[in-house]
């Protein structure tokens, strides 16, 4: 898959324009801003790391793989990379996770600030 994405849509779902309006109180929503994206996989620690692979290749800053604490082999990977939170690059940027986690056997969890974040 080549980056960026070339998926088109208009809008972010109502949750991500909510949460959109509460991260823009500090910033405007085209400000780039570190976000993070989370994804699971269930029994398929290989295409966790493949996936984590993957995000290292579209240059995301920083990128996590790992299995729960509790070794039932559910495995998350995260992945950081600075973005707009513009509704179009929310909803395209779901949408190419959402394509990126099934290509590799898992589930798209979704984005999220970084708790170092401030918002309001």
């Amino acid at each position: 898959m080549s980056w960026p994405p070339t998926v088109i849509s208009v809008r972010a779902p109502a949750v991500d324009r909510k949460r959109i309006r509460a991260a823009s109180v500090e910033l405007p929503a085209d400000a780039p801003r570190a976000v993070s994206h989370s994804f699971s996989f269930v029994f398929n620690p290989e295409g966790a790391r493949a996936l984590g692979a993957e995000l290292r290749r579209q240059r995301f800053t920083r990128v996590w793989v790992g299995e729960e604490i509790a070794g039932d082999d559910c495995w998350h990977v995260v992945g950081w990379r600075t973005q707009s939170l513009t509704p179009r690059r929310v909803a395209n940027g779901s949408r190419a996770m959402v394509a990126l986690a099934r290509e590799h056997g898992g589930e798209y969890d979704g984005w999220s600030l970084p708790p170092d974040t401030k918002l309001g």
